[in-house]
């Protein structure tokens, strides 16, 4: 990374006065996969490719995704939407940096599944808070009809993502406020699981969501917080000893289509995530 990452991923948030625009190589007329495997072999090899025509600020080997799956992921990635939210009005929240696909309706969810992600930030001003928030959907047939083999039901289940919340300008009670109110009021607590990486602000979030009746302990994914560890505790715990784990069940689950991405932020962050 360079000066340039910094100016680009600065204009991407919003944080200074550049207007990002990014066109890959296959949004180029006549550049296609026989065109690429051409390039390819005229400088070398596909890191060299990824280095010319990518976009990409770190080298492909150090690259989550590979360039065949970032090209699925830019045909499904659009601009998410502000919607007003039944109740939430009437809170006096700022939840203005909510927002949803474009054919998701938020206020007529009708019993659907849902799984909150949750990644609390260390502070305004700093990195982001972020929900992401997904729908439990059939995988496309187109899907399953490649399938060679597979473990059990849930293999024919994917996660489409729906709405987010991403901001590093409010605080974790307005957060957990903002979270509560979609849980209880919109979704439905038994319709939601909430994955939650616990961190110094995991505790002070969750004990906003027990305070409502409604609350029960298997709304939140339990695991294993330490190698040692006995028995699951709510939240995930990412430390050195899992994370490696952690991003290649990611990147499997994204290839295969268990994971469909759909925001154009979410795109722009995994086209450098290393």
């Amino acid at each position: 990374t360079n000066k340039f990452y910094e100016i680009y991923t600065a204009a991407l948030q919003g944080e200074n006065d550049f207007h990002p625009i990014r066109i890959d190589w296959w949004q180029v007329p006549g550049r296609d996969e026989l065109w690429k495997q051409k390039e390819i072999k005229n400088l070398g090899s596909e890191e060299d490719f990824n280095q010319e025509y990518g976009n990409q600020f770190l080298t492909s080997s150090r690259l989550l995704l590979d360039p065949k799956t970032m090209q699925m992921l830019k045909g499904s990635a659009v601009d998410y939407v502000h919607e007003t939210i039944e109740g939430l009005e009437d809170e006096d929240i700022d939840y203005s940096n909510l927002k949803w696909h474009p054919k998701f309706k938020v206020n007529d969810v009708d019993g659907g599944k849902f799984v909150f992600s949750i990644d609390l930030s260390e502070g305004i001003g700093r990195d982001y808070h972020i929900v992401n928030i997904f729908k439990l959907i059939s995988t496309p047939k187109a899907y399953i009809e490649k399938m060679k083999e597979f473990d059990d039901e849930s293999d024919f289940f994917s996660l489409l993502q729906v709405g987010m919340f991403r901001s590093n300008r409010t605080d974790v009670d307005t957060v957990s406020n903002i979270v509560s109110h979609l849980l209880y009021e919109v979704f439905g607590e038994d319709n939601v699981a909430i994955v939650l990486e616990m961190n110094f602000d995991g505790k002070r979030f969750t004990d906003r969501l027990e305070r409502d009746d409604r609350f029960y302990d298997e709304i939140l994914v339990h695991s294993l917080h330490t190698e040692n560890s006995k028995n699951p505790k709510p939240g995930i715990k990412v430390r050195n000893g899992n994370k490696k784990s952690f991003c290649s069940n990611a990147k499997r689950l994204i290839r295969t289509v268990r994971i469909i991405l759909t925001e154009k932020n979410t795109y722009d962050e995994m086209s450098n995530f290393g």
